[in-house]
């Protein structure tokens, strides 16, 4: 295709406007092309089932410069976060006016808890119905979720395991602290002195069973919210376990530690 160049009112060709014509055309042509492939693309959805969202799309952290930027649906995400109390999001009837609250607040994210005693109440039987609630509300509020998963740790105890986990002091081990005057509780409560070994409201991070229990808990969960959540992408990011540590001692005390 020929391009006629511009006149000038004195009969020369104007540069000027020849730039400025040219731009118009291939504007003209880009819209044209454009509508075209959505024309085609549209027409497709019509008749073929959906791709799955690239790998390439899932959240994640991407370097920028000096900094690192969350990247959610292919762009750079500014969270105006929020965060529920622990257990708020154990119950999807108790959520159902805090939404309400959370998008008047004009607020995006949510950082919400899931517990391995919420998911797994029986030892390889998982129930994410809770957590399935959870999700779908969100989304229907448009906001992202950040979960944090509780297990093993939580605030240097462990409080959110499941009771066939809590119950079974040989297969899950305890923590040991002793020492000259170790204050405990660590938190609140009277406050004792103790001396000599003291078995505590934390699993061992020495336990293998507790390991790999609580593994696969977190794996079966991740799982789970790749099927339910895979395309709309609700769920950006997932902390692994809170705060993990001993409160009041270096490390666990127990007679495996100085083999």
């Amino acid at each position: 295709m020929q391009i006629p160049a511009c006149k000038s009112l004195a009969g020369q060709e104007n540069p000027l406007e020849n730039a400025k014509d040219m731009t118009m055309r291939l504007r003209i042509l880009f819209c044209c092309a454009l509508a075209n492939s959505l024309a085609f693309a549209a027409s497709q959805s019509r008749d073929s089932p959906v791709a799955a969202t690239p790998a390439s799309d899932i959240p994640h952290l991407r370097k920028q410069g000096t900094a690192t930027q969350p990247i959610v649906d292919g762009k750079p995400f500014l969270a105006l976060a929020g965060e529920l109390h622990n257990n708020s999001a154990t119950s999807i009837e108790y959520m159902k006016p805090i939404w309400d609250k959370i998008a008047a607040s004009k607020l995006n994210t949510v950082l919400a808890g899931v517990s391995w005693a919420q998911i797994e109440p029986q030892e390889g039987k998982v129930d994410f119905s809770v957590l399935d609630g959870v999700i779908r509300d969100a989304r229907s509020y448009n906001l992202r979720l950040v979960l944090l998963w509780f297990a093993t740790w939580k605030n240097g105890l462990s409080r959110y395991p499941p009771d066939w986990v809590k119950g079974d002091f040989e297969r899950f081990p305890r923590a040991q602290m002793a020492g000259d005057n170790t204050p405990w509780p660590v938190f609140g409560g009277p406050r004792g002195q103790v001396t000599g070994s003291l078995s505590i409201e934390l699993l061992s991070p020495l336990g293998d069973a507790t390991r790999d229990a609580d593994a696969r808990a977190f794996a079966a969960m991740m799982r789970h919210i790749e099927a339910v959540d895979g395309r709309e992408r609700t769920v950006i990011m997932i902390q692994v376990e809170n705060e993990v540590g001993i409160r009041c001692t270096e490390r666990s005390l127990e007679r495996r530690t100085h083999s």
